[in-house]
């Protein structure tokens, strides 16, 4: 009985990693390029910034439902991948990573894709596997007031 039990719990864990391998290598791969040495300050449209365990790059772009802005983040103290040199990937450019973004919702993003942002580090290139997170929908509030058609009165 218990070598029948743990052959079926092995034949179930090794479907179930085939199972996400396999669904890890359907989806496609984006690298995206921060250029911060080209790309003077005033103009850059990624803001990159700490909060708590994470970093996060937030495109200065309200163009997500309720005016949000895309962002991805990455838990700090993750590997480094550091690459010598770029010209063997190719990257997304910022208008088609908005684009892409804005034609899938943040589930279907986050099944098709894996994101990648590279940026220059000294003399070399740092990448690390970032993760679109889902805008936030702002509550709509109406505050009104019942107004009668007779003045207030005083007494």
């Amino acid at each position: 009985m218990k070598k029948a039990l743990f052959i079926t719990f092995t034949l179930t864990g090794m479907m179930l990693r085939n199972v996400c391998a396999q669904s890890l290598q359907n989806k496609d791969t984006i690298y995206y390029l921060i250029d911060t040495i080209h790309v003077p300050k005033n103009d850059r449209m990624l803001e990159a910034g700490t909060e708590g365990l994470f970093k996060y790059y937030t495109i200065k772009c309200a163009c997500l439902s309720y005016n949000n802005k895309p962002t991805f983040i990455y838990k700090l103290g993750s590997k480094n991948l550091y690459l010598k040199k770029t010209s063997n990937y190719k990257f997304i450019s910022l208008a088609n990573l908005i684009d892409l973004i804005r034609r899938t919702n943040y589930k279907l993003f986050k099944e098709k894709y894996v994101t990648i942002f590279v940026e220059p580090e000294n003399n070399r290139f740092v990448s690390k596997r970032v993760f679109l997170i889902e805008a936030r929908k702002q509550d709509s509030v109406i505050d009104y007031e019942v107004v009668s058609g007779d003045p207030p009165t005083n007494h």
